[in-house]
């Protein structure tokens, strides 16, 4: 599926070179596409390593996919604050948690930083039509609030697994 997604968006930017916001769908959508792949494959270096280059580029993808969406709706890309601050804050959670629990909590804090960062932008912003911008900060909150409660079950899980000794969930 996320082949389909980015052999779509290819073709929609490919088609339509003026509009802004495809080339990134594209683009994130290739590399949430490798993320995939080097999950899927046997890890050639220690799990943690694996697990913090494929989340890495996995956040990039969906950094390049947030950014053409911020494109698409008339937004300047996010500087690149946001995308080292969801480096910075997820890749600690990967010693802290268990591998499971470490993918989860540093993919949604990536994802909830570009969450936030463009609800702020879309909040101040006065131009364009009010109830796209209403839609979109709607969506965008939703989508927060959704990674915020992924992240507090991957930490309550691993809370719990220390309380038990590490004996499974």
């Amino acid at each position: 599926m996320i082949f389909l997604s980015a052999l779509v968006a290819t073709l929609l930017y490919k088609l339509n070179t003026s509009v802004p916001g495809p080339r990134g769908w594209a683009w994130g959508n290739i590399l949430v596409g490798v993320f995939f792949l080097l999950r899927m494959l046997p890890a050639p270096a220690p799990e943690w390593l694996s697990i913090a280059v494929a989340n890495g580029i996995l956040l990039l993808g969906q950094g390049y996919t947030y950014m053409g969406m911020r494109q698409f709706v008339g937004l300047p890309p996010l500087p690149a604050v946001p995308y080292l601050a969801a480096l910075l804050v997820g890749t600690p959670l990967l010693w802290l948690l268990d591998d499971g629990n470490a993918r989860v909590a540093l993919v949604s804090t990536g994802l909830l930083v570009f969450s936030v960062a463009t609800i702020a932008a879309l909040v101040g912003r006065s131009a364009g039509s009010v109830i796209g911008r209403r839609l979109v900060i709607g969506l965008f909150a939703v989508n927060a609030v959704m990674v915020a409660v992924r992240i507090a079950m991957a930490l309550g899980s691993s809370i719990n697994m220390v309380r038990r000794g590490g004996a499974g969930a």
